[in-house]
């Protein structure tokens, strides 16, 4: 009769106990909590640090955690304060506050690869991201530049790689600024579905692949030079004229004064003076003869099925027929530099440089020195002399610092000039990992 009265008396003993332990370590954590806290605001820093880790000892938490880890930013412990917020994220994974603390230790120390690298596992994580937006927006189109040999041209990125010339030479760098092709070229044209058109010091002309091969010979003693290559038609110049080749170097069409870079199925030819737009048979597009046919660095003169021609003093948009689309004549215009959503091409109307669509309507109103169409989400601009990089919102995402600027490629990176030296300029949001 005795044992259930023993076994009650047990039980309340061992609440008693557990509760009376369970007050004391209360009590203990709240004593380091305050000598922590006390030594801190006196500004000892070492004390102050000891009893916090005393009592994340007895009672680890994410406030806890977040509350030493700004103090040893406070006491400006970068390095203890990194371990502490990787450990805390160890601990708790599936917390954002961890994460967004080490973002903004990152942002603070102006290490913004690392500050991606915390949001990517976020993402990935699928964890809310509502509280590190206004951080995410601040640090977007954060840059480092990246100094590369003191190139006297560069060309822009296309067909994966980017042609630049190196103490008198042509070489290659890939999207990513990487050293591709050595410079050993006189001449280097586009790459065009894996093969760019070289000509060698022995001025011998031929294709080579994107690691510098030889590929493709051309069998035509009479061609000079060639033009960027695609499904088997290439231009080429005999000496005296350009004209399209066939895979077997046979001439298709064409004696012609000049030659713009065969791509996207067209190329503009002079002929008498005057300019038209012909595909890779020599056949012209449209009835127009023209002063001028705009193209971009790398010769190309058709992208997001737009043209832009000259007739005497002002410069008009046609569509893929060769048709003008609207009846503005602009002072000067760039050819657009993407296609689909987010393309729009820089257009010059009195002084200033804005952005039209490719309906002919203005995205942005003419207010800049001077302009590049958008490419990849920026476009370069100039004010007061100097350019810099606006965002499809109008909004200054680079400031004015450079002395010239090319177009970003999708992989984030874009030549810039300064002080008479391309650069490489990297977005650390697409090139942090």
């Amino acid at each position: 009769m005795l044992v259930p009265v023993v076994l009650v008396l047990l039980f309340v003993l061992g609440i008693y106990v557990a509760s009376d332990s369970n007050l004391s370590t209360k009590k203990e954590y709240a004593g380091h909590m305050s000598t922590a806290r006390s030594f801190a605001k006196q500004g000892i820093a070492v004390d102050a640090i000891a009893s916090y880790k005393e009592a994340l000892a007895m009672q680890a938490s994410v406030p806890l955690y977040l509350e030493l880890g700004r103090y040893y930013i406070e006491c400006e412990h970068y390095a203890q304060a990194q371990d502490l917020g990787e450990e805390m994220l160890a601990k708790y994974p599936k917390n954002p506050e961890g994460y967004k603390f080490l973002m903004e230790l990152y942002n603070n120390n102006g290490d913004y690869a690392e500050c991606f690298k915390a949001y990517d596992k976020l993402v990935k994580k699928r964890l809310p991201t509502d509280s590190v937006q206004e951080l995410y927006k601040e640090i977007y189109d954060t840059y480092e530049l990246e100094y590369t040999d003191e190139y006297e041209e560069v060309s822009l990125f296309g067909g994966g790689y980017c042609a630049v010339k190196l103490e008198g030479k042509w070489g290659y760098l890939s999207e990513k600024g990487k050293k591709a092709v050595s410079c050993i070229y006189t001449e280097a044209g586009v790459f065009s579905e894996g093969l760019a058109p070289v000509l060698d010091t022995q001025n011998k002309a031929y294709f080579i692949d994107t690691s510098g091969n030889r590929k493709k010979n051309i069998t035509a003693d009479s061609v000079k030079k060639a033009g960027s290559i695609e499904r088997d038609v290439f231009t080429g110049f005999n000496g005296q004229t350009w004209g399209f080749y066939n895979a077997e170097s046979e001439l298709i069409a064409g004696e012609y004064d000049g030659i713009s870079t065969y791509a996207n199925g067209v190329a503009a030819v002079k002929q008498n003076g005057m300019w038209s737009i012909v595909n890779g048979q020599g056949k012209q597009i449209g009835s127009g003869c023209y002063d001028k046919i705009l193209s971009d660095e790398k010769g190309i003169i058709y992208r997001n099925e737009r043209y832009f021609v000259k007739e005497g003093e002002k410069v008009y948009m046609l569509d893929a027929s060769g048709n003008k689309v609207g009846t503005t004549g602009f002072n000067d215009a760039r050819i657009f530099g993407g296609i689909g959503e987010g393309a729009y091409a820089a257009v010059k109307a009195g002084e200033l440089w804005g952005f039209i669509d490719a309906s002919g309507n203005y995205f942005i109103e003419p207010e800049y020195e001077n302009a590049r169409s958008f490419s990849n989400g920026y476009a370069a601009v100039q004010k007061d002399g100097l350019w810099g990089f606006i965002n499809l919102k109008n909004e200054l995402a680079i400031v004015n610092k450079f002395d010239e600027a090319m177009d970003f490629n999708s992989k984030g990176y874009v030549f810039v000039n300064e002080r008479r030296s391309w650069k490489l300029l990297a977005l650390y949001r697409l090139n942090h990992k």
